[in-house]
This record gives C-alpha cells, structure tokens and sequence, in this order.
C-alpha cells in the first residue's frame, strides 16, 4: 500500500510577536525587574497604562490579587498537565 493516503500538513510559522503587536497595535510589556507582581509595575499598569485585556504566554509567575484587579480581564496560555498545573486562588 502506497503512502497516497497520508494526510499531508504544513508546519505553522512561529508568530513574530514584536511585528504583530506593531502592526495591530497593541503593546508589549513587561516588567524591569521581572517580577509581574511588583509593586511599581502594578501601579504602572493601574496609573498609565489602564488595560482592559491581558493575555500571558507562559508565564511561570502566579499573579497576585492586586495585579489581577489591575488587569480587569486576563487570559495565561500555558501547556502544563492539569489539574496538577492548574490555576489557584
């Protein structure tokens, strides 16, 4: 039997996050210090920058309560096994 039959699929480009948040206009951002829950980045997003929306890639830090509040709406992508990685409050 020939291998006629088997499904061919292209492989997905990798998104260049930089050029899409340029092109559709949104922002990128991210801590200096590389803690999500500082003090100074949560007044940040509360004071200047005001989202409405957040949506993470992976992110290994668990968001406190008060950078949840400020974030209105937030989505974290993540491919850990569940329930064993599941979200916690």
């Amino acid at each position: 039997m020939g291998r006629e039959h088997l499904r061919k699929f292209e492989m997905a480009m990798p998104l260049n996050l930089k050029r899409a948040a340029r092109l559709d206009g949104f922002r990128i951002l991210s801590p200096p210090s590389g803690n999500l829950n500082a003090a100074s980045f949560v007044e940040q997003l509360e004071n200047d920058v005001r989202p409405t929306m957040a949506l993470t890639f992976l992110c290994g830090q668990r968001f406190d309560v008060p950078l949840l509040k400020a974030l209105q709406y937030s989505v974290n992508y993540h491919d850990g096994a569940l329930p064993g990685y599941r979200a916690s409050m």
